[in-house]
This record gives C-alpha cells, structure tokens and sequence, in this order.
C-alpha cells in the first residue's frame, strides 16, 4: 500500500475500523503510520465530525530525502503487505471459513511505478575523483593496507596475499567507486556488510531484502571471473567488473552484471544503485507471494487435516453406537436368560415342596426348610428383578444408549 492510499484509508474512517478491514490490530496500522510518516486523525476526531463540527484533515507530508527517508524506505516497496480499497477489501478481508479469517493475497502496484519512486528517491549517484571521506568500511580497508604495507619485504612477490592489495590505479578505482556506492545505499537506510580483506563481496540489507555484490578486478589472462591482481602494471584484458549476485556466487552465474566498458563504471553507479533497489523490490514481491501462497497451502492441509479427524471420529461414533446397540441387546438377552433359569429354580422348588410335603419326618422336613430357603435365594441372586439387580440392569442399560 502507497503512502497516499495509506493516508486516504486512515482519513476516511476510524482506526479500528480501518485495521479490521486489512485484517490487523489497530495498533499495527498506527504503527505503520508512524513508519510510512503519514498522519493519523487525532483523538475525538470522528466525534466531532458525526457531530457535524468543522474537523481538518491533515495532508500527507513528502517523503523526507535522507536519513530520515532511510528509515522510511519501504516507501520504495509501497505494495508490500497492502490490501485493495473499497468494497471489494472488505470482501475479502472479511472472508472466513472452518479456519477463520481468509488471508488475502499481496496486492503491488505496477513495477513501472515503483521504478519511478526508486529513481525519485535515489537520485544521482556522483563518485569523487579523490576519496576525501571514505565509507567507514573503504576507510577500513585502507588502514589495513596500510598496515600490509608497512609490513611487506621489499623482494616480496606481487602477488603475495598478505601484500598490499589497493596499490595499483585500477584498486584505487575500485575504492572510490565502493566508497560512494556504500555511502548511496546507506544514505537511503540500507545495512553493508561483508569482506574487510580483499574489500570484493558485500551483502547489501534493502528494507529487509539481503543482496550480494561482487566487486572486483576481472582479468582474462589468467581465466577467472575475478583475478585479484595486485601488480603494478596493468594486465592485459583486465578490467572493473559489479555483479549482483546470489549468497552462493561461486556456484550461481551472477543476476545482473556492469562491466568497465565503453562507459566507466563511475558513470554506470547511479544505474547499479537504482538496479539493486528495483531487484530488492522484486525479490519482496515474490518473498511476499510465496507466503501467501505458503500460508494458503498450510490452510489447506490443516483443513484437510481436520476433515480427515472428523471422518474419523465420525467413524469411531458410528462403531461405537453400534457396539453399544449390540451390548444392549445382549444384554437383554442375558437378563432374560437368567429370569428364566431363576423362575426355573422357583418352580423346581416348588414342586419339590409340593411333592415331599406329606411326609411326616421332621427332621426331613427341616432339612427340606433348609434346601428350599437356600435354594430360593440362589433364584433371587440370579434374577435380573429382584433388590438391587434391577438397578444395576437400568444403569447398564441407560450407559449403553448408542445416542446418549
């Protein structure tokens, strides 16, 4: 989102209302304000203007150009993270499903202008004939050859790699060319950081993007990419040459190259800057798509992943009623089983009773008591009915309900 839509949004609605409509806290859209520059309605604002009181909307401010613009630079990348406006935001923003909130995919504003914004905010890149006052990092690099320097044997070979490596007319070249590029870059907020030895690779921090560059002499005599020479005369085919590159250059063909051609390098800096920004803008861009596209892809498994564990359960459900529908009804099958087999026993003691009954032995007859009663009250044990039997029957029966 540009700084102007930005302003726009935050000025045509309250803040809590402006932030749900890019799925975000309110807090977090102050806290772009802040970072983008763009002023907020003040407190009581939108009270006043319900109200039908006069209320001033503050403009936008430009875009400061300097330190200040380094610390706003993701007004270069004015798409990162941005919503459409109007309805159709809404829409989406608002779209929910079993998983909540719906991300929306990045929307970016035309390359064409985010070129333009580069080259306004950039500017001219000029390199000094003289390096009066040198990047911290080429001031670095020329204590330590310094250092290297006065430390050499004089018989020492040319191409020793503790001598000085920044003698040679084409090093010092190549030393103001890195200093004015380094103090570009960091002028618009981005972070250096690399070799302190041979002064060659730097990775470059644009608004969060990491670039790499190698900067170099090129020397075709002896076949490599980059041979670093330090003779004092010139080699034949040699020659600056700026990559940008991936963080594994030595495998990876470089993304884009400037060599010390026709035109000097010196003049080709401003193009290089403005080339740096415009990959890190497309680097954001696709850094922003591909978590969208990760962020929807894990949604998708999570939903497929809750659907298969409600398949499941669903399954485990259904066996479970039909289980319990079975143990049920076994159940009622064995307390009818065992009604039948206690009312046996009853009948059994009964017609015992009924057919010893006229005999006059007493001791038989007590000893028939005795039979009976214990004979009666295995029945009762058995019997699915009698005393607490039948409660424990109504207990298993009500825990077996297949849809309880």
């Amino acid at each position: 989102m540009t700084r102007e839509e930005l302003h726009a949004l935050v000025w045509s609605q309250p803040m809590r209302s402006a932030a749900k409509a890019r799925g975000i806290s309110d807090v977090a859209l102050a806290k772009q304000c802040r970072k983008a520059g763009v002023p907020v309605p003040p407190r009581g604002f939108w009270n006043k203007k319900q109200a039908g009181k006069p209320v001033v909307v503050l403009p936008l401010p430009p875009l400061p150009i300097g330190a200040a613009a380094g610390r706003q630079l993701n007004g270069l990348f004015p798409a990162l993270k941005s919503l459409p406006l109007g309805e159709e935001a809404i829409t989406i923003a608002g779209a929910h499903d079993e998983e909540g909130p719906i991300p929306p995919p990045p929307v970016f504003v035309d390359i064409a202008f985010a070129r333009q914004q580069i080259h306004a905010v950039v500017g001219e890149v000029k390199v000094s004939p003289r390096i009066i006052q040198p990047h911290l990092i080429v001031a670095r690099l020329m204590k330590q050859d310094e250092e290297r320097r006065a430390k050499v044997s004089p018989n020492i070979h040319s191409y020793d790699y503790y001598g000085p490596k920044f003698d040679r007319p084409i090093q010092q070249r190549r030393l103001r060319i890195l200093s004015a590029f380094f103090l570009a870059v960091e002028r618009l907020g981005c972070k250096v950081s690399g070799s302190t030895h041979a002064g060659e690779k730097f990775g470059i921090s644009v608004a969060g993007q990491w670039l790499h560059i190698l900067f170099a002499v090129e020397g075709q005599k002896f076949g490599d990419r980059f041979f670093r020479c330090r003779g004092h005369s010139r080699q034949e085919g040699e020659r600056l040459r700026f990559d940008i590159v991936t963080n594994s250059a030595d495998r990876d063909p470089p993304i884009r190259t400037w060599r010390d051609d026709k035109v000097p390098l010196e003049s080709q800096v401003t193009e290089i800057v403005r080339s740096m920004f415009l990959k890190a803008e497309e680097d954001a861009r696709d850094s922003a798509l591909w978590r969208h596209r990760h962020q929807m892809e894990a949604r998708a498994a999570r939903i497929r992943d809750a659907k298969l564990a409600a398949e499941r359960a669903e399954k485990e459900r259904i066996a479970r009623r039909e289980a319990n529908a079975k143990s049920r009804i076994q159940s009622l099958i064995d307390g009818a089983d065992a009604l039948e087999k206690a009312e046996r026993i009853r009948r059994y003691v009964a017609a015992v009773q009924h057919r010893l009954a006229a005999r006059s032995d007493a001791e038989e007859a007590a000893a028939l008591a005795d039979w009976s009663a214990w004979a009666l009250a295995q029945a009762d044990s058995i019997d699915p009915i009698v005393g607490a039997s039948w409660e424990g029957t109504l207990r298993r029966w009500r825990d077996l309900d297949p849809d309880g």
